[in-house]
């Protein structure tokens, strides 16, 4: 992200960094350079905006249709949530050192109304109006897309019982724990997952 800052910053007015699988909800826009042209935006150097997790909406298998459809709910527990931003970076910063893709150095920026926040990038935003913008992270889809993405490991941990484990418990911590999706994840992983079902049988 770095390099990728040091290369492009002079090339753009604003840079993302988000996965794929983010996408920035703008209620009263349909194109974003309209959103970072406002004047409220002049004078600010990062635009720190709520990431929330969409929910599976219930869907235990995959279906050919647009996350739009699939997935309406977003899960509104910001307080919970282990990726509270994702910020939106002015170009020209001199001496930007970004640290994580979830919060950079000691510079403070403005939320999506333009008013800036009295904090630390990487400390608790203000909760702003969801109802305009946020960005949407489907990070589990369905059970089945949950299932095959965990089983594929990632370039941080790779492929481990441990890891595993620590992703089921962040998709249940976001969606509805169910028998059915349990003993889905049991028999397409192999795992044990003793301690959800005694949860939920109690």
């Amino acid at each position: 992200m770095n390099n990728c800052y040091k290369k492009y910053n002079q090339k753009y007015d604003w840079l993302i960094f988000c996965d794929m699988d983010e996408f920035l909800y703008l209620k009263n826009y349909t194109n974003i350079k309209n959103y970072l042209k406002e004047p409220k935006f002049d004078k600010c150097k990062l635009i720190r905006l709520n990431l929330l997790y969409q929910t599976d909406n219930n869907q235990l298998y995959y279906n050919n249709k647009t996350l739009l459809k699939r997935f309406p709910k977003v899960n509104l527990n910001i307080k919970n949530s282990s990726y509270r931003i994702k910020t939106i970076i002015r170009g020209s910063i001199k001496g930007l050192k970004i640290i994580h893709v979830h919060y950079l150095s000691k510079i403070k920026g403005c939320n999506g109304f333009g008013n800036m926040v009295n904090k630390e990038v990487n400390s608790i935003p203000d909760v702003v109006d969801l109802n305009y913008f946020y960005f949407r992270h489907y990070a589990f889809k369905s059970t089945e897309e949950f299932i095959n993405k965990i089983k594929r490991g990632d370039a941080v941990c790779g492929l481990t019982k441990k890891n595993m484990l620590h992703k089921i418990g962040v998709y249940f911590k976001y969606n509805t724990i169910n028998l059915r999706k349990i003993y889905f994840i049991q028999n397409r992983t192999g795992l044990n997952l003793t301690s959800y079902l005694k949860n939920k049988q109690k």
